[in-house]
């Protein structure tokens, strides 16, 4: 896990110093959507692993944690929305700044990082949930609030980025 974060930051960091400019915004949407979907991918793979080996002795546990796969879903969703906007923001917009090209391309990781976080933390306190779940019923209407947490970083994360990627057109070249 340590190491997706360290070659994302590293990559990220390489593509600052040798990519033109002009392709930061790109680079930047690639990033935001491989980090979403390496994210949703991670955080609904540890959901399945603890579910499936507890809804076989407690079938309620799989029911209940629907939650947590529609949060990395919707995690994935909004580092999509940030990429399509991201992209036409580029393409129909040809007197961009080599400045908003850094904006953008500081919008789409910025996303992309939070994306990736929430979903990871939404998986492994869903798995905490189902596991506590299947010790004692009564514990899963008091802790499925926990969720909401790390939902609300991914959603933050998306306003940010949109507003962020927003001011990219408001520094035009003026060659």
């Amino acid at each position: 896990m340590k190491w997706i974060i360290l070659s994302a930051l590293l990559i990220s960091l390489l593509t600052l110093l040798f990519i033109p400019p002009k392709n930061l915004g790109y680079a930047g949407i690639v990033y935001c959507f491989l980090l979403s979907s390496l994210g949703a991918s991670q955080g609904i793979w540890t959901i399945s692993n603890y579910v499936a080996g507890t809804s076989i002795k407690y079938p309620r546990v799989g029911t209940k944690s629907i939650l947590g796969t529609v949060v990395c879903e919707a995690n994935f969703l909004s580092g999509i929305i940030l990429c399509v906007l991201n992209f036409n923001t580029l393409r129909y917009t040809s007197n961009l700044s080599n400045a908003s090209h850094y904006i953008l391309f500081c919008s789409s990781l910025f996303v992309g990082l939070c994306s990736f976080f929430s979903s990871i933390a939404t998986g492994l306190i869903c798995a905490v949930i189902s596991m506590m779940d299947a010790k004692d019923e009564l514990l899963f209407f008091k802790v499925v609030i926990l969720e909401v947490i790390p939902a609300s970083v991914g959603l933050i994360g998306f306003i940010l980025g949109i507003v962020m990627s927003s001011k990219s057109t408001l520094i035009l070249d003026t060659k």
